[in-house]
């Protein structure tokens, strides 16, 4: 059914076909998905990915392929379902007859949050599903699922967006809506966005009804003035190479790291885009921002963000 005008962007846009996927490397994803779909000898499916990236919209399109009814999709929180009773309770579902057709899929989201027991208990069923079950999992963080638990899923790696793609959806969403952005707030939004195309509707639902660039830029920052000693920090990253910056701002920073890091990476994107830097600094610049456009590196907090700063002006590999 078509979504209505009335639906915010991600949701307006959102894929209705596998061919609607963006990314050239989940569309490498995609083809032996639909293969293996047409086949119909995979029951049990695995997306890994960061949060945001399609996960989610590549299981309901797996679900309307394999001609699930939506009465026959049901579709859990492995954060909020995790313990073995929820579990149990799939299990003994797993076992009567679809209510509306031939198909039931299980969409378990968040997977690795289910504890040990659940996912034991798993085992069995998704090894061996019942005549028209299909379950799919979908995780950020598959290194925390039991092997044996991995061992019984055919895995999908569904990917963030480079740049250049994400640009290319942008541009094709603002003209479709007949909307007005600068580059410079669709390479904010980029930025900002990390390879996420759900982020980047939402941040550009958020401004692509405001009248002029800074309206919109204060919008994406949260219309706050970066800190002096923020400040002081970038400078630092970018410049003089003064670690005592770094010391100061983190001796008492902003509870919140990864607020730190968007404003970093703000006001690193502000030096790519401007028309005035030297070449050299777009280079330091954009360099900076690949040691803090790595996820992986900003799980524990603001450690994370000092050793990262280390990294810059230390020149460490």
């Amino acid at each position: 059914m078509k979504e209505t005008e009335k639906n915010p962007l991600h949701q307006k846009y959102r894929p209705k076909t596998f061919d609607e996927i963006a990314g050239s490397e989940n569309q490498r994803t995609v083809k032996p998905l639909k293969t293996l779909l047409k086949d119909g000898n995979v029951h049990t499916f695995l997306l890994v990915g960061p949060s945001g990236c399609g996960k989610t919209t590549i299981a309901r399109l797996i679900k309307d392929a394999l001609g699930c009814s939506n009465s026959d999709f049901k579709e859990l929180n492995g954060g909020n379902d995790r313990g073995i009773g929820s579990i149990r309770e799939i299990i003994y579902e797993e076992g009567f007859f679809p209510r509306d057709g031939d198909v039931k899929v299980i969409l378990i989201d968040e997977c690795h949050r289910l504890t040990p027991d659940s996912m034991e208990a798993l085992l069995k069923v998704i090894e061996e599903p019942a005549p028209g079950t299909y379950f799919i999992f979908a995780t950020t963080n598959p290194e925390k699922l039991l092997v044996t638990f991995k061992n019984r899923c055919t895995p999908f790696r569904v990917s963030p967006l480079n740049r250049e793609e994400m640009r290319i959806l942008l541009n094709g969403i603002i003209e479709k809506e007949d909307a007005h952005l600068t580059p410079r707030i669709v390479g904010a939004i980029i930025t900002m966005a990390e390879g996420s195309p759900r982020q980047a509707l939402v941040l550009l639902e958020l401004v692509i009804n405001l009248e002029d660039e800074r309206s919109m830029l204060d919008a994406l920052e949260g219309g706050e003035e970066e800190p002096a000693a923020l400040k002081a920090v970038i400078q630092s990253l970018l410049f003089d190479k003064n670690w005592n910056a770094v010391v100061e701002y983190f001796t008492n920073p902003d509870p919140n790291p990864e607020k730190i890091r968007r404003a970093i990476l703000t006001g690193l994107a502000n030096i790519l885009l401007s028309e005035t830097a030297a070449d050299t600094t777009k280079e330091q610049a954009a360099r900076i921002t690949s040691i803090f456009s790595q996820p992986t590196l900003f799980g524990v907090g603001n450690s994370s963000l000092v050793h990262a700063c280390w990294k810059v002006i230390h020149d460490t590999k």
